[in-house]
């Protein structure tokens, strides 16, 4: 099995659906990790050992696990592994419904629909998922393996789903549960009612008083019908019947202090389960939060710190830029306090996770305004403002497993739970710890890759051209066609086997410095196997390894074709 893999990696890089009829490459649910430092939960310490998983659900952990027959051999040296983390709030694969362009305007406010004041209680978020969303790899890379996602919209957008973040074809697939929690908000109107914010707090207040009645007429018919009409209401009434009765969540989006008091108080009035989702500032409100018990989703979204904004180097900027940005520099009295305002701000918002920690209420992470690719700094900048390392851990993964009913599957590396892992190079939070791999149902996806620059023309000669390669696998030689072409002063790459007719697979984080090549190239099927190249060029030839992750490194050798050979 796995000699088979690894040569359909290698003979079939450039042709990927070639390999998926033939070896279903990549999308083996059997690997024993091997020599890994598991983290099984938050607060356990990491112990060397092996994780064997069959068919995407981890069968048993400990030390000196044997190699059933069918199972690839990962190994993890000096590894770190964790439960992959969980999504409590986001929009992960979720796109926005186009506005109707021909659709009727209201004649008068007190005529809009439900739908044209933003009142959609009955859409679910199945209905806006797109599988092929590039939010779902981009979060994938982050670390997060479920996510529970909300439909978009307007006062009340919809009904969430728990999803899975492997790859497919079709949203169906993803879907794990419908969590059914409903997401709402204080957004108003802009051409029909409720337009204000005591017009939204109104429309609460006659949605959940006009859901409660439909109930008891429902009930009453249902328990005695004679001499009675059956009752009849709309989808969106119907669809609050369950919130009302506290049978479902209410997740209320309040990032600040006003709207978490506004929250509050129609939950004390209309009665249901209250959820504080994208918090961002809780300040003064933090004793209610606390006395009430109330869920925190924290955003994950911090506001930029001043040195982190993007600008151009010194070196770049032109004579007016650098007068410009020195007169900006220059002490002012109202600049020094606009400046420490900005910071205590700042500072605050980074320290909410710490203060809801200390004060004991129970919180996990909303990403409806995050980009996965700030995440992990944004973590660390919250472990730095006082969070422990536990506590973050914990909201990644148990909290959330708890909060959706996934508990007995998710949130911890144990036996008889589904093989969702995060595979690291160093400790979670840690400065400078990248996410190599990623595990979700027993698939293997790549993590973040570091940022490199671009591969520089010129340094070390060129290698513009086509490049024929000789890998030698278990003995048999395999050959194929490198061609690099120039792009500026970059390069671009693609790779293919003289097996296939294919154009070829791009070569992707192409660096090319002093006549040292690295890069590499992917190979989707259901999963992602990941062929790493490092080749060294002198002159006419080159030598180096292909690579593929838990499957070992092996000898690749090649030279340049004469010039008026085609590719």
């Amino acid at each position: 099995m796995r000699i088979c893999i690894l040569l359909s990696v290698l003979l079939f890089m450039g042709h990927a659906t070639f390999c998926q009829n033939t070896y279903k490459m990549g999308i083996t649910d059997n690997y024993l990790i091997k020599n890994a430092l598991v983290v099984s939960k938050p607060g356990a310490a990491p112990v060397k050992q092996d994780i064997l998983i069959e068919d995407g659900i981890i069968k048993s952990v400990g030390p000196n696990q044997k190699l059933p027959l069918n199972t690839l051999d990962l190994s993890c040296d000096s590894m770190y592994i964790y439960a992959g983390f969980i999504a409590g709030a986001s929009y992960i694969g979720i796109k926005a419904p186009e506005e109707k362009k021909d659709a009727p305007k209201p004649p008068s406010r007190d005529e809009a629909t439900y739908e044209q004041s933003g009142i959609t209680p009955q859409v679910s978020a199945l209905s806006q998922l797109n599988a092929s969303d590039k939010s779902i790899e981009d979060f994938r890379k982050a670390g997060f393996t479920v996510a529970q996602v909300f439909p978009k919209g307007g006062m009340i957008p919809g009904q969430s789903s728990i999803i899975s973040l492997k790859m497919a074809k079709d949203g169906d697939e993803l879907v794990i549960a419908d969590a059914k929690n409903l997401l709402s908000t204080f957004t108003s109107s802009r051409l029909v009612a409720p337009s204000t914010q005591i017009g939204v707090m109104a429309r609460y207040r006659n949605l959940y008083k006009n859901a409660e009645l439909a109930d008891k007429n429902a009930m009453a018919y249902k328990t005695n019908p004679v001499g009675l009409k059956a009752p009849s209401f709309s989808e969106e009434i119907a669809a609050l019947i369950p919130f009302q009765k506290k049978e479902r969540n209410v997740y209320f989006l309040a990032p600040k202090a006003k709207d978490i008091y506004r929250a509050s108080a129609l939950q004390k009035e209309l009665g249901y389960n209250l959820y504080l989702v994208d918090v961002k500032h809780i300040g003064d409100a933090m004793d209610l939060v606390k006395s009430a018990k109330l869920p925190v989703l924290l955003s994950i979204d911090l506001p930029e710190k001043e040195e982190e904004k993007g600008g151009k180097s010194e070196k770049g900027k032109k004579p007016d830029e650098k007068a410009a940005e020195k007169e900006t520099k220059e002490s002012s009295p109202e600049l020094d306090s606009l400046k420490a305002k900005k910071n205590a701000a700042i500072k605050a918002y980074e320290e909410e996770a710490g203060k809801l920690e200390k004060a004991g209420i129970s919180f996990t992470f909303s990403l409806l305004d995050a980009k996965a690719t700030d995440i992990s700094k944004t973590l660390m900048r919250m472990v730095d403002a006082g969070l422990s390392k536990d506590a973050a851990l914990a909201a990644l993964t148990t909290t959330p497993a708890s909060w959706l009913g996934l508990s007995k599957t998710h949130g911890t590396i144990e036996q008889g739970k589904v093989a969702n892992l995060v595979i690291m190079d160093k400790p979670i939070f840690e400065k400078e710890g990248k996410i190599k791999m990623v595990m979700i149902e027993g698939r293997l996806f790549d993590g973040l890759v570091a940022d490199k620059a671009p591969a520089e023309a010129g340094k070390g000669g060129s290698i513009e051209g086509s490049w024929t390669y000789v890998t030698v696998v278990q003995g048999g030689e395999e050959i194929g066609t490198f061609k690099f072409t120039k792009d500026g002063s970059s390069y671009k790459g693609v790779v293919i086997s003289d097996r296939t007719s294919s154009a070829g697979s791009e070569i992707k984080d192409l660096v090319f410095k002093d006549n040292k090549l690295s890069g590499y190239t992917t190979v989707d099927a259901d999963g992602t196997i990941k062929v790493d190249f490092n080749l060294t060029f002198d002159g006419s030839k080159f030598t180096g390894k292909v690579s593929v992750p838990g499957m070992g490194s092996f000898d690749i050798s090649g030279s340049k074709k004469p010039d008026n050979n085609e590719f």
